[in-house]
């Protein structure tokens, strides 16, 4: 017969990955115990148990719109002795739905807040807010990539209009998500740094990954900059005295305790995760014990001679040496960019410490012959070779400032690993831990009109996310890029992350 329920939503099953999850959130949550949880989308009703017993709420609001599925799963949770669980049988998703919780009937605790009250910009700890927006396959939804893309966009909206949960002062939210959303509002990459990762940031004080994959199987960095962007992790996590089950460990954590390579090679020997290396690094050692034979050669005596035969094993040997090669060749051009890229910004930042005219201006013209030098090499590169080198010298450059430009880099913590296999269907989710921050006093005031400018200014210097920035701010308005430039020095101040050269 027909489903009586949406088949796509992903539900936790797992108790161990809960018991985990809490624990690493422990230290956080215990200003939240006895407060009061609105809850979209429990569903069987696994995490939802587990976070109650943890943080004892006076009210537990649970909005389930499969509640003909859910509710005999639930029932047990609310007709438990003392509970303070309350069904809403409606999707919380809904803001007709959602506003009628926010009312005396289901928070009598809670105090709605006018515009101007100064609680507005302090942190609720008696409310907690908590979603499961998991749907595998994902369906695009309103020029959305999804439903949960949608309603992140809306959470983040309402953090900055105090709108919804929020008219309460800024409230904490732990949010389940595909692992592939997260990148929306925290790109481990600056190819996914797009408007709604800087609005993200400008709005949240942290967005933490409690758990996740782990993996990346999509735009990955440099899996040498992994390593930097975990090792600072860890050290916050060894000076907090945090944890990581066994067995919970990300394969760059893994590799930062255990000291051995993900891929059984020296770190840096080609600079990124190669899926082949573990492959050729078994057939090596097959060959060096003598099982995989030796090859023929037309004329064994001379240097360089043809291969008369040799079997399936030696030959998929041979092309994975040959791509070894390759990809060390690639590698070290790309790393001979990277440090004349560097050596381009130690002289910029030599031109502009130097006041003295006559000596400002040999620089300048040393530091317009090494660029246009630079500049020529790069335009050398195939489309594939360039995109992928702009995206490793991005990256690189943005991980050096200090502090880092991603909050993905700025973490408090390593993930917890998820399996696949603790979700259903088997499709692994990850918990974002989302704290609101006040937005800036420029953008405060005069709201919201000063922010839409921000926001106009970030849609169309995102059209073209690798655009210039004199091409960007000339496409803002007529005679912007000159007002903004003049208007802006950081822009142009290499030691503050600008460049002398914005074209």
């Amino acid at each position: 017969g027909r489903s009586i329920g949406d088949n796509r939503r992903i539900n936790i099953v797992s108790e161990s990955l809960c018991d985990d999850t809490l624990t690493r959130l422990k230290p956080s949550l215990e200003k939240h115990i006895g407060c009061d949880i609105i809850e979209v989308n429990p569903g069987i009703g696994i995490w939802s148990e587990k976070l109650h017993n943890v943080l004892k709420p006076r009210t537990h609001i649970i909005f389930e719109a499969d509640h003909r599925l859910y509710q005999p799963i639930l029932q047990p949770l609310l007709d438990a002795p003392g509970s303070t669980f309350k069904l809403i049988p409606k999707s919380g998703l809904v803001w007709g739905h959602m506003e009628k919780a926010l009312s005396d009937e289901y928070l009598p605790h809670q105090e709605p807040l006018v515009r101007g009250d100064p609680r507005l910009e302090k942190p609720n700890d008696t409310l907690l807010f908590v979603a499961n927006l998991g749907h595998y396959p994902k369906r695009s939804f309103k020029g959305f990539s999804s439903m949960a893309n949608l309603v992140l966009y809306q959470f983040m909206s309402a953090l900055r209009t105090h709108s919804l949960f929020q008219r309460y002062g800024q409230v904490r939210m732990l949010i389940w998500v595909d692992n592939d959303e997260k990148d929306t509002i925290l790109p481990q990459s600056i190819s996914f740094r797009r408007k709604a990762a800087i609005e993200a940031e400008i709005s949240c004080e942290k967005i933490q990954v409690v758990a996740a994959s782990t993996t990346r199987n999509t735009f990955p960095r440099d899996h040498n900059l992994e390593l930097q962007s975990t090792r600072l992790a860890y050290e916050k996590m060894d000076k907090m005295g945090i944890r990581t089950p066994q067995g919970r460990e990300s394969s760059c954590l893994e590799e930062l305790i255990s000291g051995v390579p993900s891929d059984l090679r020296k770190p840096g020997s080609v600079g990124t995760s190669v899926s082949f290396l573990e492959e050729l690094r078994g057939l090596e050692a097959q060959y060096a014990a003598g099982k995989l034979g030796d090859w023929e050669y037309i004329n064994p005596s001379a240097r360089r001679s043809r291969i008369r035969g040799e079997s399936p094993e030696l030959s998929r040997l041979r092309k994975l040496r040959y791509l070894e090669k390759f990809q060390q060749r690639k590698f070290e051009k790309r790393e001979g960019m990277k440090t004349e890229l560097d050596e381009i910004f130690a002289l910029q930042r030599e031109v502009h410490a130097t006041r003295q005219p006559e000596q400002r201006q040999a620089l300048e013209e040393v530091l317009k012959h090494r660029t246009d030098a630079w500049k020529g090499r790069l335009d050398g590169l195939d489309e594939d070779s360039f995109d992928n080198t702009m995206a490793y010298l991005d990256n690189g450059r943005i991980f050096e400032r200090k502090p880092q430009s991603l909050m993905w880099d700025r973490r408090d913590y390593e993930p917890l690993k998820v399996r696949a296999d603790e979700f259903l269907p088997m499709r692994e989710m990850c918990l974002l831990d989302i704290q609101p921050k006040s937005l800036w006093p420029v953008l405060q005031e005069n709201f919201p009109d000063n922010y839409d400018a921000l926001e106009y200014i970030l849609s169309q210097l995102l059209i073209i996310p690798s655009q210039n920035i004199c091409r960007g701010l000339s496409a803002l308005a007529p005679g912007a890029y000159d007002y903004l430039i003049a208007e802006c020095p950081s822009l142009t101040d290499p030691t503050k992350g600008g460049s002398l050269d914005v074209e």
